[in-house]
């Protein structure tokens, strides 16, 4: 090969290169519901509850109020739905964390939706702890799974600490001494944000962390 064909071959190859860069750069960017987390993970979101709470809250159903320090939620009887407050917070695996007092609810959940709709959720009643996979629309083809369930008694008035975790298709939950794990498959999405819900009487929230993990290899 002449030294003039292996000068035009290697500045031809270096233009395909420059176009191609080009071409990727000018490709738009994917939705923010579906970005997921930098793979440093770090805290998302850190709010005490005491006695406000940030912007990005919305409450969905039932009567939310700041009642001795803390977020306190209830279900409204005419709206016949537990009391439902969300968060937008984009991550796929991640640490959520906060306190819990029972006051006469029914039950509680942390939920955890993702872009398609429902995702996962942690269920604490006075009886038991239970971590579900939801079913997203109610709609098919997926359903909603059990992965796991604790008997325990908490009692009415006492703080609980409560610390969730979700790894790649692993959801393990702690409420105080308590622990319970699970496994599914279709957990392991990017999630698009988080709820508070209450059941029945009041419930009342303080000190939610969510922290983002590395993503599960």
């Amino acid at each position: 090969m002449s030294l003039v064909l292996g000068f035009r071959l290697l500045m031809i190859g270096a233009a395909f290169g420059l176009s191609t860069h080009l071409v990727f750069a000018a490709a738009p960017k994917k939705p923010a519901a579906t970005a997921v987390a930098p793979a440093a993970g770090g805290v998302l979101l850190d709010e005490a509850l005491a006695a406000e709470h940030g912007a990005g809250w919305r409450k969905a159903k039932g009567e939310w109020k700041f009642v001795d320090g803390a977020w306190q939620g209830g279900e409204i009887k005419a709206e016949k739905h537990g009391a439902v407050a969300r968060h937008n917070i984009t991550f796929t695996d991640a640490v959520i964390e906060f306190d819990v007092k029972l006051d006469g609810a029914k039950a509680v959940s942390l939920s955890i939706n993702d872009p398609k709709g429902h995702n996962s959720r942690l269920g604490i009643t006075p009886a038991g702890l239970r971590l579900t996979k939801d079913d997203h629309d109610h709609a098919g083809p997926d359903k909603a799974a059990v992965l796991a369930t604790l008997a325990v008694k908490l009692d009415a008035g006492q703080w609980q600490h409560v610390r969730i975790e979700q790894k790649g298709e692993s959801f393990t939950a702690q409420v105080g001494e308590h622990r319970l794990e699970g496994k599914h498959a279709e957990i392991n999405q990017p999630k698009s944000n988080i709820g508070l819900t209450v059941a029945g009487e009041t419930a009342s929230f303080k000190n939610l962390r969510v922290t983002a993990l590395p993503a599960a290899k």
